[in-house]
């Protein structure tokens, strides 16, 4: 008899001795392997910037609207509800039956590599990839129709016989409908099956962008590596008076008041490396609307004047003592009632010839009274 304790019966003891010996050397061949299933994850990292369109800058997604790139800027928004991920998608407004394209800015490959892009899309309309390079364009895929409120899933795999650095990734759009929201677009990752190569180290930075912001917008700074093939990319920006401007961990500056601030970027790779860059925050200039129906397409307007009618679609017309504009926001109720003295920043654009403001988010509209 055992104490305190379970007899086993010998076969039993052997048996479980054999189970053990098959867990241990699973076990390890597991452990062996899960460096080599990390390394493979980490190699497939975006080789887009900003492919979830969450950075912003004059009404355009940083790092899209490349040279090839023909769609109207009006027609390429920012929407802020029903993202995928994140705060933010673009919505591409094209309704014409004649294709239009929508690009990233220039990319580099290698030749023979296979490139898988991978992208979610909803709405209704026709969408399809092509990449530019070498001075040409590429046979397209087939078009995917979407019908639908819902995210669905869209890949395209290339690859090019040279290496060549004016790549553009296109996105061509065709028949898009208001019904649904036209076509939008989010968390777009391109991937390679590259090999990893050794890293390069960065030796200084330096900060490019705007100079100047308006309270209550935006602008992004960028940052230009030496040497420019560096693996080492990625800093931390911080600005030295955040009354006057803020600044995020993607170099997007916000205008808070009046005044002067610098903006600083230090490297995440060696914290003795720094860059500066001043910004002037100046005051928001208001237009006539008059004016304002002057400006081109796709820029900016700030308006103040009072609602006059306003209809089912949440369609809001203002008018002051020079003229009347429409503000329309892809049919999201903006509190506005007639009679309301309001004031509205936004893109510029038109729809079938009826001239429009398109705030961006809540924080560009309000009711003076």
């Amino acid at each position: 008899m055992v104490k305190g304790g379970i007899r086993l019966k010998k076969g039993v003891i052997k048996g479980l001795s054999s189970f053990l010996a098959l867990v241990m050397i699973l076990s390890s061949i597991f452990t062996i392997g899960m460096p080599w299933i990390v390394e493979a994850e980490n190699n497939n990292q975006n080789l887009l910037q900003n492919g979830d369109f969450e950075e912003w800058d004059n009404g355009l997604p940083v790092a899209w609207f490349g040279s090839k790139s023909n769609i109207v800027e009006s027609k390429v928004n920012k929407i802020d509800t029903g993202a995928k991920s994140g705060n933010y998608a673009v919505q591409l407004a094209e309704g014409g039956s004649e294709h239009k394209r929508f690009t990233t800015q220039p990319i580099s490959i290698k030749a023979d590599v296979e490139y898988r892009l991978t992208y979610w899309a909803k709405g209704k309309g026709e969408i399809r990839n092509a990449f530019y390079r070498d001075g040409n364009y590429s046979s397209y895929s087939a078009y995917t129709v979407l019908d639908t409120d819902e995210w669905q899933e869209i890949n395209y795999i290339f690859t090019y016989d040279k290496d060549v650095d004016d790549v553009e990734i296109i996105f061509s759009v065709r028949n898009a409908d208001e019904e649904k929201g036209y076509i939008q677009i989010d968390d777009v990752v391109l991937v390679s099956d590259e090999e990893p190569s050794e890293p390069i180290p960065v030796t200084d930075i330096a900060i490019n962008g705007a100079t100047e912001v308006t309270v209550g917008r935006t602008t992004k700074l960028d940052v230009d590596y030496t040497p420019a093939n560096t693996t080492e990319k990625g800093v931390t920006w911080s600005s030295s008076d955040e009354d006057v401007a803020t600044v995020d961990g993607n170099g997007i500056v916000k205008g808070i008041a009046e005044g002067k601030t610098t903006i600083t970027a230090t490297s995440k790779y060696n914290s003795e490396l720094t860059a500066t860059h001043e910004i002037e925050v100046k005051p928001v200039v208001v237009q006539t609307i008059a004016e304002a129906r002057e400006f081109n397409k796709g820029q900016y307007v700030t308006v103040q004047g009072i609602v006059t009618f306003k209809d089912s679609n949440n369609n809001y017309f203002i008018q002051d003592e020079t003229a009347a504009i429409d503000i329309y926001k892809y049919g999201q109720d903006l509190g506005f009632e007639i009679g309301d003295e309001v004031q509205v920043t936004g893109k510029l654009g038109d729809y079938e010839g009826l001239i429009q403001i398109t705030p961006d988010s809540e924080e560009d509209y309000s009711i003076l009274s």
